[in-house]
């Protein structure tokens, strides 16, 4: 069987397949560097590792590695626990009657912060994702305690004009 000759491009493949993924990238024609940022030219394979084994290279590599982009879930561990702080705040707020424009309040929102150690959600964001979970589970609890009983409520007539009367 006849010895068939590798393309350049299959011998640059073949050299960037050696290193760890994402060190080097080829177009079929160059061999680009990632951590070093340049084109790297190369004829041969000891090239590329005589360009690896540089002190340049060694060190734009491990910087690449050390500031490598995070992704939320990493950056974010606690998030549930996160949640659970500020649904819990939700429910605190609701059961005291407080308005949740208070939170906003800079004094307020600085002692929450400072003795709390965590970052407190504006007002908008209470009420755009949490209220409607504090809602939902103030409803199940009512249910639970109810059971499959009836409930009466009781609404006369002239509470409901009367209150028709100060809308207006």
């Amino acid at each position: 069987m006849p010895n068939i000759k590798k393309s350049h491009s299959a011998w640059l493949r073949e050299w960037i397949s050696k290193f760890p993924d994402g060190i080097y990238t080829t177009d079929g024609k160059i061999i680009f560097c990632q951590p070093c940022n340049q084109q790297i030219s190369c004829s041969q394979y000891a090239q590329l590792k005589q360009h690896s084994a540089s002190s340049k290279h060694k060190i734009n590599t491990e910087q690449q590695r050390k500031s490598k982009q995070q992704f939320l879930a990493e950056a974010f561990p606690n998030t549930s626990d996160a949640d659970s702080f500020v649904e819990e705040l939700c429910d605190s707020l609701i059961a005291a009657n407080i308005p949740f424009l208070k939170i906003n309040n800079p004094s307020l929102n600085h002692f929450l912060t400072k003795y709390c150690k965590r970052n407190i959600p504006d007002e908008s964001t209470l009420r755009k994702n949490y209220l409607e979970i504090c809602y939902k589970r103030t409803i199940s609890r009512i249910k639970q305690k109810l059971g499959t009983g009836y409930v009466w409520c009781s609404v006369e007539k002239q509470l409901i004009a009367a209150a028709v009367m100060w809308q207006i």
